[in-house]
């Protein structure tokens, strides 16, 4: 049904314009077609299989955005001085102009907002605590949010962000939230009970934490201490093409007392394949900080030659 009523209202917009713009008809539906297929695509894929380029970013990612954002208003604008046109006799000069001026003013727009867009900028905010500990007094945190990387940021935007970023000196570096959009999404959500509400975001890959397992488990049944309390406790999950791991966590809460939920560091290593799929190895151990190596598959035995 949503792919019927978008369908509706591409043709109105479009139409509109066409019937506005003086023997333009085929250079309309030309830029209708160039601005809807991307994104049909991307809708499609998920996503960009692979980061964008400049070129793909300037010619194909920021006319579609633009233009959808320009489309409804355009032709409301139009639709509306049409009708204030009839009044008068004239709906088609009435249309023209109205189309023509929501046009102009949201291009002028567009080129104000493009420019605040490059302008980075450092603010300074200092928060007393009364009871700040002694050895936290003078703390640097050094906060970005929000950045959504995507098709449509450059990378020379993101190393002027690094660079600021390191300049400042901090102690410690916060990310709060929305760091990625498009091209796969990995989140970082402590609490697992996130994950529905992230996997229907389009969330690929969810890492959580939070449950330690119940620091108490038997993991060939699936059941840990935490399980009468969480849908999901422990292991990993998939639905359909969302998948979630939850990590048993590498301290202790409490008391220093673990079962069946041993102290982890995980190993996470994406691949790409034909299906969406999470599997848990069996953890091994470790012996003074020692990494057990990845498993890599046994190399192919070429034929020696006759």
């Amino acid at each position: 049904m949503y792919r019927l009523r978008a369908l509706v209202y591409y043709f109105l917009c479009w139409s509109t314009i066409a019937l506005l713009v003086p023997g333009g008809q085929w250079w309309v539906l030309a830029v209708a077609l160039l601005t809807t297929a991307p994104l049909v695509v991307f809708f499609a894929r998920r996503g960009w299989r692979r980061y964008p380029t400049a070129a793909f970013r300037l010619f194909v990612v920021r006319p579609v955005l633009y233009v959808q954002l320009t489309l409804p208003l355009v032709s409301l604008a139009g639709i509306g001085g049409a009708g204030i046109g009839a009044l008068v006799g004239s709906p088609l000069i009435g249309g023209r102009i109205g189309a023509a001026t929501v046009l102009g003013v949201l291009l002028l727009l567009f080129a104000f907002g493009y420019v605040g867009s490059k302008l980075l900028v450092l603010r300074d905010v200092r928060v007393t605590i009364p009871e700040l500990p002694s050895e936290l007094d003078g703390l640097v945190i050094a906060q970005i949010s929000d950045l959504h990387v995507g098709p449509q940021t450059s990378q020379a935007f993101l190393r002027r962000i690094a660079r600021t970023v390191a300049g400042i000196g901090a102690d410690v570096i916060a990310v709060t939230g929305d760091l990625v959009d498009g091209a796969t999404v990995v989140a970082l959500a402590h609490n697992p009970a996130l994950w529905p509400a992230l996997a229907a975001k389009g969330v690929d890959l969810t890492l959580s934490g939070h449950t330690h397992w119940g620091q108490f488990a038997i993991p060939r049944l699936g059941w840990s201490l935490a399980s009468p309390f969480q849908t999901r406790a422990m292991g990993a999950h998939r639905d359909g093409d969302r998948m979630l791991y939850i990590h048993p966590g590498t301290g202790y809460w409490g008391l220093p007392f673990r079962l069946g939920a041993q102290p982890e560091v995980t190993r996470i290593t994406l691949a790409r394949g034909s299906e969406a799929s999470i599997t848990m190895a069996p953890a091994r151990a470790t012996s003074c900080g020692a990494v057990p190596p990845r498993q890599r598959s046994a190399p192919r035995q070429e034929p020696s030659p006759a």
